[in-house]
């Protein structure tokens, strides 16, 4: 491999690295565009994604303000989010892997419909989540009884979950409620490869390339020995 190749893949692999380790000014949130009948979509970090709801006629888009104590004054007093009243289920689908992912729950509410449940389960496909923790600031609610659950309680659980794994689909589910409003939003960034990855395929790139010309080298060398 020549010196040069190196260097090449040695700046890709520092420039990844600074780039992942440099410390974020601020929160990349969810810009949710447009609402349909049926769900709604966005972009997060360049990344789209869609919101689907069990009862999409009670959705709708809002307002949160995440520059309270509760929010760890994370976002604005004005933060875009999602609202819905009735739905039981939510679903959040993107088109790649998010990392640092960030769930923003507001005034989440005890179910009203075939019993007082407070219970919210998190789930991705048919995995249920447990890679997440509750803010020191949330209100009303508590990481439990199951790993992949959050109970709330009063007027309704409000604060952060925070996912220490990327995520690409996310489930939360309830019990059902009628005309009870409450809210949310995230935040993330696009997962990228690692740059040992990177440099990994680089590698392997350029090995293929080295053994390609090798044997072109010897198909010559031989095709001038037989014409001697």
């Amino acid at each position: 491999m020549t010196r040069t190749a190196l260097a090449l893949i040695a700046a890709a692999g520092l420039c990844l690295t600074a780039a992942d380790h440099a410390p974020a000014s601020t929160l990349n949130f969810a810009n949710i565009d447009t609402f349909s009948n049926t769900d709604a979509q966005g972009t997060l970090d360049g990344v789209g994604f869609t919101i689907d709801f069990s009862n999409p006629t009670s959705a709708g888009n809002t307002t949160i303000n995440l520059s309270t104590g509760v929010f760890d004054n994370a976002g604005s007093a004005n933060q875009g989010a999602a609202t819905y009243a009735n739905a039981n289920i939510f679903r959040i689908d993107f088109n790649q892997a998010i990392d640092d992912f960030a769930l923003y729950l507001n005034e989440f509410k005890i179910s009203n419909v075939g019993g007082s449940s407070g219970v919210y389960n998190f789930s991705s496909g048919q995995d249920f989540r447990t890679d997440f923790t509750l803010n020191d600031n949330f209100v009303n609610g508590s990481k439990g009884p199951e790993g992949y659950q959050i109970t709330v309680s009063g007027s309704g659980g409000s604060g952060i979950l925070s996912f220490s794994d990327p995520v690409t689909t996310l489930t939360v589910f309830g019990g059902q409620r009628e005309n009870l409003p409450q809210s949310f939003t995230f935040s993330g960034v696009a997962a990228v490869p690692e740059p040992t990855s990177i440099a990994f395929l680089a590698t392997g790139g350029l090995a293929v390339g080295v053994v390609a010309a090798v044997r072109r080298r010897r198909r010559m060398c031989r095709s001038a020995g037989s014409r001697r």
